[in-house]
């Protein structure tokens, strides 16, 4: 499936991106974002987490992709901030969907 843009995201990815895989077997760029996030807000209290997701273009990790799966991240460095200074991480997929048109991919993971 085409997209509109389409030439655009892959330049986006080729700058932005670093390299995350499935099952050693399928490769794509993918950007990386880790954000503090506010997982449960009380009355007196608020718990927040780190949040990582990636995201990659549609299609680009075969049909792997999906919750549950091992997904490993190359050498990230997110916010200046070097997440994965050498070699890879393993992240376990905890939500896969689509963003707007369906030509981006977004992969919520959590550290291994």
């Amino acid at each position: 499936m085409l997209f509109y843009g389409a030439g655009e995201l892959d330049a986006m990815l080729a700058e932005f991106g670093v390299t995350v895989s499935i099952a050693d077997q399928w490769y794509a760029p993918g950007v990386v974002d880790a954000i503090d996030r506010s997982m449960l807000t009380g009355d007196a209290a608020t718990l927040a987490g780190r949040m990582t997701s990636v995201t990659v273009k549609t299609g680009a990790l075969g049909p792997q992709l999906k919750e549950g799966t091992t997904l490993t991240i190359w050498n990230a460095v997110v916010d200046e901030v070097t997440i994965h200074s050498t070699g890879s991480t393993d992240y376990k997929i905890y939500s896969v969907f689509q963003q707007d048109d369906g030509a981006l991919t977004n992969i919520v993971c959590l550290r291994k």
